[in-house]
């Protein structure tokens, strides 16, 4: 068995969490959007509701890869 297949194999056993980290990552990001409508442009958290922003987007881009390489892999 190569290190790639012994790799994707650890990864694919915790499938079920990486599913709930994505659905809990979904909703801080809905959270996230429900903020920066209400929020006023001139607010001094309006550069963090940004940063959340692009902190949570890589993470569920991240986490979205690891997802589709775990299918790929068990396919």
């Amino acid at each position: 068995m190569s290190y790639r297949d012994r790799f994707w194999n650890v990864v694919c056993t915790y499938r079920s969490v990486l599913v709930m980290v994505l659905a809990v990552l979904f909703v801080l990001a809905l959270l996230n959007l429900f903020a920066f409508v209400q929020l006023d442009r001139s607010a001094e958290t309006f550069p963090i509701v940004l940063l959340n922003f692009a902190i949570l987007g890589s993470l569920l881009a991240l986490t979205g890869i690891t997802l589709w390489g775990c299918k790929r892999h068990l396919a």
